[in-house]
């Protein structure tokens, strides 16, 4: 940019509204894999506060799930990919920041409240 070339754009957004009916069966409480991601094990909960799907780990909240479309979500806080996928009862994470990483690092199965 600063050399006066075009410069992609940001492959993030913020445009976007989470799909309540879509997410609903993510809003619980689940485990990751132990070790398998750099914020620890979990408890990870999934809960909607004022129209906003929030992320805690144990009692702190930690972020708000930035929709990208097609059910993955942007981390801010912990730059992380979050994944959504209904049919699949799934939510994956995966950490932007490390190098090499284009596979989530942690898939684990939302566990019922």
């Amino acid at each position: 940019m600063a050399r006066g070339r075009e410069v992609a754009p940001a492959a993030w957004r913020a445009d976007l509204a989470a799909d309540s009916v879509r997410t609903r069966p993510f809003l619980a409480t689940w485990r990751a894999a132990p070790g398998a991601l750099p914020y620890g094990d979990g408890p990870f909960t999934v809960r909607r506060q004022a129209g906003e799907l929030v992320l805690d780990i144990g009692d702190t909240p930690v972020d708000v799930l930035v929709p990208q479309g097609g059910d993955r979500y942007l981390l801010r806080n912990l730059w992380s990919e979050m994944r959504l996928v209904p049919d699949s009862a799934v939510a994956t994470l995966r950490p932007l920041w490390i190098p090499g990483n284009e596979k989530p690092r942690a898939r684990a199965t939302i566990a019922v409240r």
